[in-house]
Order: C-alpha cells, then structure tokens, then sequence
C-alpha cells in the first residue's frame, strides 16, 4: 500500500513546542502526528513556502522550528515557478482568496501541482475550510490541475488506532 503523502503546512510547526493549555490538544494531534511521521506511517512533504516562512519566523522559533523539520526529513516539493505564479493568478481572478492571502495560495497550488494526498494545516479561516477548498477544486479542475487532494488538521489525519 502507497504511503500517504502529507504537506505539512507552516501553521502547525509551532504547536509541537506550544506548551499553552488552550492549545493542548493542537499540541497533543501534531505530536501524535509526528511521531506517526517517524514511524514510517506517512510521508512528510513541504514546499520552499514553507521553508521560507519558518526562516522568516523571530527566535527561539526559527531555530526550534528548522531543528524539528530537520528530524522529519520532509522531501521538498519542486514545481515550474511560472506555472505556479499563473494558477495563483487563476485563484485570485475566481476569489478564492484575496493577493494579500499569496502564501496559502502558493500552499494550495503546490497541492495542485504535484502527487500529495493531504494538505496539513491549522489554518482553518484559508485553507482548512469548506467553502475555500471548494473554490480551489473548482479552479483546479477547470484549468485541468489535481483537484482530489484533502486539507485536514493534523488532529483528522492521524491514526489513533492501528491494528497489529
């Protein structure tokens, strides 16, 4: 059986370190996934984007943040630059999400762009939303991109039961 392919997307690197009792159970699902990640259950992936973002990031975060990436040893995502740029162009002219929201734009076109199963996001208002996937699949699959690709949080991707 394929592993599944998760894009691990920037919103929830942070948790893993969060030790705020109202972000316990972000904290608790991303842990959980991680550690599933490690044991060969999924496949992690990110995208320049996300790189870049956690580069951006103040200390003690960037550096926690990129030690912890390094231990999963994500593969990461190359794509054309300017067939990105022009699906990104077909998302903003159908509304999906407004310019100043490039970089979830820049996340849902690599998902697009390439074999991988699940976007992973605690970025529920852009990305992990009904009515904006909706709008993504719909573009995607007008202009001939993946469209059958799911966004979950880490919480609805990780399995918490396994047999043998």
């Amino acid at each position: 059986m394929q592993r599944i392919r998760l894009y691990l997307e920037t919103s929830i690197w942070g948790f893993y370190h969060d030790e705020s009792v109202v972000n316990q159970e972000k904290r608790e699902a991303v842990r959980m996934l991680f550690d599933q990640i490690r044991d060969g259950l999924f496949v992690p992936v990110i995208s320049p984007v996300v790189f870049r973002e956690i580069q951006r990031s103040d200390e003690p975060y960037r550096s926690r943040d990129l030690a912890l990436m390094r231990s999963l040893r994500p593969e990461v995502l190359t794509v054309d630059g300017e067939e990105l740029e022009k699906l990104v162009d077909l998302y903003i002219q159908a509304r999906v999400l407004a310019r100043r929201h490039l970089t979830d734009l820049l996340h849902a076109g690599h998902m697009a762009m390439t074999h991988t199963h699940i976007l992973v996001t605690y970025n529920c208002r852009h990305l992990a939303n009904y009515t904006v996937l909706q709008k993504l699949k719909s573009v995607n699959r007008l202009h001939g991109y993946r469209w059958d690709f799911e966004v979950l949080t880490p919480a609805e991707v990780v399995c918490y039961e396994q047999d043998g």
